[in-house]
């Protein structure tokens, strides 16, 4: 019998890749919170790799990966970080902040993937008020103004609705009764007007509150109170002696 073989050599092909995803896709908190995501590496290659991590968001907040490096990932296996989102104090309400995760191979830098993932500022609205002064007196039928000052302490612009009522109904107006298009941190006022009664004959004291309520969440309000009271004029006193 006549034979001969010979051998030749199979190698399988090494294939590189990886895939991104994070979880959730989309959070929201309050200026000044924190966001946490959980994001997931798959090699989806042939041979195991490492991968570098990097992030970069579109507004320039706060961000920060648990590890920027994922060592030995083996072909089909998958390993996790986390990231942590700092919204800022200053940032406002509806705010949204596109955040991207990118892994590339250190084997290969051609061979990357990325996902995104959203940050949105929650909506918080705030109001206080303000009188100036706190109290004053007049004489009957004199009028007494008071200043109100409304401020926008929440994270969106607002517009304000304002009531105003006292105790012994001396009738109190306001020269505005709404405000609108307050700014974060912005202030706006109007004036308090009462005039005490004509017939006022006894020192009395009138309880003004003014209340400010907020149009993006009704609610949400604020009120503060000043007192307006009577100053009654002095008795004239004269005295005459006569002679005889």
């Amino acid at each position: 019998m006549v034979m001969d073989n010979d051998s030749c050599i199979a190698r399988a092909k090494v294939v590189r890749g990886v895939e991104v995803s994070i979880s959730p896709n989309w959070q929201e908190n309050e200026n000044g919170g924190m966001l946490t995501y959980t994001v997931v590496i798959v090699n989806t290659g042939n041979v195991p790799d490492s991968y570098a991590l990097e992030n970069i968001d579109t507004l320039g907040w706060g961000l920060s990966l648990s590890r920027s490096l994922l060592e030995n990932v083996e072909n089909g296996a998958s390993d996790g970080v986390t990231l942590i989102v700092a919204i800022p104090e200053n940032a406002r309400g509806r705010t949204l902040d596109n955040i991207t995760v990118t892994a590339t191979s250190q084997e290969n830098e051609n061979v990357w993937d990325d996902e995104s993932c959203l940050a949105h500022v929650r909506v918080v609205a705030g109001v206080d008020v303000r009188i100036e002064p706190g109290r004053q007196g007049h004489f009957p039928g004199e009028n007494l103004t008071f200043t109100v000052t409304v401020i926008n302490i929440g994270n969106v612009q607002d517009n304000y609705d304002l009531t105003v009522s006292d105790t012994e109904n001396w009738g109190p107006t306001l020269s505005n009764n709404r405000l609108e298009n307050l700014n974060p941190c912005e202030s706006g006022n109007v004036t308090l007007t009462v005039t005490v009664p004509e017939n006022m004959t006894t020192l009395e004291n009138d309880n003004i509150t003014v209340t400010a309520i907020s149009q993006e969440n009704a609610g949400v309000s604020e009120s503060a109170s000043c007192t307006a009271h009577t100053l009654l004029p002095r008795a004239k006193f004269s005295l005459v002696t006569l002679y005889k």
